[in-house]
């Protein structure tokens, strides 16, 4: 467990108020966008530069990672999916910076399994695909509460990953593999702030 005072108490103490960090694709503004891009470049850049000390715990890590991988690319499919049907711009916001954020995630660890001699085939991608999420979404834009729906799949899908996320970094005691999840638990919260209230959705 994480000493007291750690960049990681977050993760680990999740009641205690968080300080609020960039607010991503709020008000559409062109230099959040760029600082966000950067710093997805510098994760990625990290996470590959320190290819093989994610495996230094054996196959344990690497399910872990291949896990991650495919929670990234259900939401990301969602997301897109969603973009491409939302009419509200706080979710389309939100579709982008999901794809992003995520997308960008992904192909980082992605790209690490594959250096390790591990490649997720587009089968193992698919594995969480969730096709109850599709029926309600369907459902929804068929009664005209798309944009309710999606936000509110959006809420559960990116809280249930920070869930992941915790357990993955209480299972580990890699610390390459730590300071990856402390980033990303960090993402992912940022994404959840900008999940705009139900009652901010018109349903017309």
């Amino acid at each position: 467990m994480p000493p007291q005072n750690s960049n990681f108490d977050f993760i680990m103490n999740t009641g205690q108020p968080q300080k609020r960090g960039l607010q991503l694709g709020t008000g559409g503004s062109f230099r959040k966008r760029i600082f966000m891009l950067i710093g997805f470049a510098i994760v990625g850049m990290i996470v590959i530069a320190v290819v093989g000390s994610f495996f230094k715990g054996g196959s344990s890590s690497s399910q872990t990672v291949i896990g991650l991988i495919q929670t990234q690319a259900e939401i990301v499919r969602v997301a897109t999916e969603g973009s491409n049907t939302t009419t509200q711009i706080s979710n389309q916001n939100l579709a982008i910076d999901i794809q992003l954020t995520l997308g960008s995630h992904q192909y980082a660890l992605t790209s690490l399994l594959a250096k390790n001699g591990t490649k997720i085939t587009a089968k193992q991608l698919i594995v969480k695909q969730n096709n109850t999420t599709d029926a309600t979404l369907d459902t929804a834009s068929q009664n005209g509460s798309y944009d309710v729906a999606f936000a509110q799949a959006m809420q559960t899908e990116l809280t249930n990953y920070q869930s992941e996320i915790r357990t993955a970094y209480n299972a580990t005691k890699n610390k390459t593999l730590r300071n990856y999840l402390n980033a990303d638990f960090t993402q992912a919260g940022l994404l959840l702030k900008q999940v705009p209230p139900a009652s901010s959705l018109s349903t017309q």
